[in-house]
């Protein structure tokens, strides 16, 4: 074997004995790209038309249309509200349509304009705008700042009345959240704080609620 040859097969058995395991078609300016069965996470997947929001219970059954005769644009309204994704139109497409009901439901306990917290010498025609704006804004809303968390709709409580105190909201499972409606839009939202409860006799689930237990929600009855 000339000395060429010998000086090809060196260079080639150099080459495959310390070659960086690349397979062809392999770029070597980086690491291998990763098996097919372990690549990244999948892109999520697009999301279609929202079809519920469940911010506070019951307002949705309680404020938008519940006395239309035409139960079937009243299901049609409430549905639109339940897929109205932008958060900035809630209350400029419901709010006109809660303050109506809430002078409705205002009138149960026989004391128009106690409800909204505000003077009920206020305006008839202005006088539940507050309250159905705050309602429309469907969201729970939670105070992080203090560690007192006694009922539900606290936060907004103070929101419409300064001098409520400052307590940290929020919906805990143990909290009855249709008596805190019922009152809020029955007799006012002093009530709520009051624990002046509108109460609709259920006074617990079939299961035991926890607060502080995982899944904090008692067995399904059965």
């Amino acid at each position: 074997m000339n000395r060429i040859s010998m000086l090809l097969v060196a260079v080639a058995a150099f080459a495959f004995g310390c070659g960086d395991n690349l397979k062809p078609g392999t770029p070597s300016d980086g690491p291998p790209p990763p098996p097919p069965d372990s690549g990244g996470n999948p892109p999520p997947p697009a999301l279609g038309t929202m079809i519920d929001r469940m911010g506070r219970p019951a307002i949705n059954t309680a404020l938008n249309n519940p006395f239309n005769p035409d139960t079937a644009h009243a299901g049609m309204r409430k549905q639109a509200y339940n897929e109205l994704a932008d958060r900035s139109m809630w209350a400029t497409q419901f709010g006109a349509e809660f303050a109506i009901s809430l002078g409705l439901i205002d009138a149960l306990d026989d004391m128009c304009g106690n409800q909204a917290g505000a003077d009920p010498q206020t305006p008839e025609a202005t006088r539940y705008n507050l309250l159905a704006g705050l309602l429309a804004d469907d969201e729970l809303y939670v105070n992080s700042s203090t560690g007192m968390c006694l009922v539900y709709l606290a936060v907004e409580a103070r929101a419409l009345v300064p001098a409520v105190p400052v307590l940290c909201g929020g919906r805990k499972p143990s909290f009855d959240v249709i008596d805190v409606s019922y009152t809020a839009l029955v007799k006012g939202i002093q009530a709520v704080i009051g624990m002046q409860f509108v109460t609709d006799g259920v006074n617990a689930d079939d299961g035991a609620a926890s607060d502080t237990d995982f899944p904090f929600f008692g067995a399904p009855a059965t």
